[in-house]
C-alpha cells in the first residue's frame, strides 16, 4: 500500500510539472502496482467484549532495555513496553485452539486468548500473534511441537510463530508458558508459570520481559527460560533424550531483554533465568546477548556436569547483571559460564564495573 502512496504522490507532481501529458503515463504505473499488492493475511476474527492493553507506545520504547541501571525502574519499563501497547482495544478469541497453516500467514490482532493450550500445525506459512493477551489457568499456554513442525519450519530453519506485543500469563500454572520449538518473542511478557519458556529448538527471545515465575512448593523449580533435554533430529536422534531427538538444544537468542529468577510475585528466588540441562549432549548455536538478568539460585546455569562441560558456540556476552537481589547476582552468583564459547563484556548494571567470571560481584552504589 505505501508503493500506491508513493504513486499518488508522484502522480500530483507529474500532473503539476508536465501537465496532462503525464496523467495517463502515471495513471497505468499506479494500475501495475496495484495489481503487485500481495494478498493480505487471513485474519482470524473473534466475536466477544473488549479490554485494553497497557503496554507503552512503539516511540516511549526504543532501546528500552537500556533505559535505566537501576533495575526496579528498568522493570516498571519492561512492564510498559511488553504487551500489548497502552489503550488497545481487546476483543475476545473464538477460533480453533490448533492453528493450521495452509501456505498463507495468519495474523491473530488485538485478542484476549484463553483457549489453552494454544497449538500450532501448520504445513507452511507463519503464524503472527500480536497485540493481544494470551491468559490461562491450568495449562501450557502456547505449544508448538518440535517433532511434528519440523519439516513445515524448514527442517529447524525458520520460524512458524511471532509473537509481538503479547502478555503470556498462565494464572500460576506449575507448567511451560510456550514450548516447544520455532518462536519468536517480540516485546512479549511472561509470567505465572513455572517455566516461562521450555525450549528445544529455533527459539529467540528479543526485547522481551520474563519475571514472576510461579512457585508451588516442594515441587518448584522455577526458570525464566528451561533447556530441554534435546532437540528432534530425524537424521540423528536417538540420545538417552528420546528417539528421533539429538541431545542439547539448538539456536537459541535472547538479546535485549529482562529476564528475572524470582517466583511468587517477586518475593522470592526462583531456580534460574535461563538454565541448561546438558545431560547427554552440547547445547548448541546459543547466544546470550545484551539483556538484563538478577535473581534465582544461580542466575544462569551453563551447560555443566554432569555431560559435556561447554556448548558449542554458546556465548554469554555484553550482558548486565543486577545487585538488586543479591551482590552475587544470584544466591550463588552464575554455574559453568566461564567455561563457554565466549563469556565477555559482561557487567553490573548498577555500577558498571566488569563482570566475567561465574564468581564475580556487584554493588549498588
Amino acid at each position: 500500500m505505501s508503493r500506491l502512496l508513493r504513486a499518488i504522490d508522484r502522480l500530483s507532481l507529474s500532473d503539476t510539472i508536465l501537465g496532462g501529458a503525464a496523467i495517463g503515463l502515471a495513471l497505468g504505473m499506479l494500475t501495475a502496482l496495484a495489481q503487485s499488492v500481495p494478498a493480505a493475511p487471513i485474519l482470524l476474527m473473534a466475536r466477544g467484549g473488549s479490554t485494553s492493553g497497557g503496554g507503552g507506545s512503539v516511540g516511549d520504547c526504543d532501546d528500552w532495555y537500556a533505559s535505566s541501571n537501576d533495575l526496579p525502574t528498568l522493570m516498571a519499563t519492561a512492564e510498559d513496553c511488553t504487551g500489548p501497547p497502552a489503550g488497545t482495544s481487546l476483543t475476545s478469541y473464538t477460533g480453533p485452539d490448533t492453528i493450521t497453516g495452509n501456505g498463507n500467514s495468519t495474523v491473530i490482532d488485538g485478542k484476549t486468548i484463553t483457549s489453552c493450550p494454544l497449538a500450532i500445525e501448520t504445513s507452511s506459512g507463519m503464524v503472527t500473534i500480536r497485540n493481544s493477551r494470551m491468559v490461562c489457568s491450568g495449562a501450557n499456554v502456547l505449544y508448538v511441537d518440535d517433532a511434528g513442525q519440523y519439516t513445515a519450519s524448514g527442517n529447524g530453519a525458520n520460524y512458524l510463530v511471532k509473537l509481538e506485543n503479547v502478555e503470556v500469563d498462565a494464572g500460576g500454572y506449575a507448567g511451560h508458558c510456550i514450548t516447544e520449538s520455532y518462536v519468536w518473542i517480540y516485546r512479549t511478557e511472561v509470567h505465572g508459570c513455572d517455566n516461562g519458556l521450555s525450549v528445544n529448538q529455533k527459539i529467540k527471545v528479543e526485547e522481551s520481559y520474563v519475571h514472576d515465575l510461579n512457585s508451588t512448593g516442594g515441587e518448584s523449580h522455577e526458570d525464566g527460560m528451561e533447556f530441554s533435554c534435546g532437540h528432534w533430529d530425524p537424521m540423528d536422534g536417538g540420545s538417552q533424550c528420546s528417539a528421533g531427538y539429538k541431545a542439547g538444544v539448538l539456536n537459541v537468542d535472547v538479546y535485549k531483554s529482562l529476564m528475572l529468577g524470582r517466583a511468587l510475585g517477586d518475593t522470592q528466588d526462583g531456580t534460574s533465568a535461563i538454565i541448561s540441562n546438558n545431560q547427554w549432549g552440547p547445547d548448541t548455536n546459543v547466544n546470550i546477548t545484551f539483556s538484563v538478568f538478577a535473581g534465582g539460585a544461580s542466575t544462569i546455569y551453563c551447560p555443566r556436569s554432569p555431560g559435556p562441560s561447554s556448548g558449542t558456540n554458546f556465548n554469554v556476552t555484553d550482558n548486565k547483571f543486577s545487585a538488586e537481589y543479591h551482590t552475587t547476582i544470584g544466591v550463588t552468583g552464575l554455574d559453568d559460564c566461564d567455561n563457554e564459547t565466549s563469556f565477555a563484556r559482561n557487567t553490573c548494571l548498577e555500577s558498571g564495573a566488569a563482570f566475567n567470571s561465574d564468581t564475580s560481584t556487584c554493588a549498588i552504589p
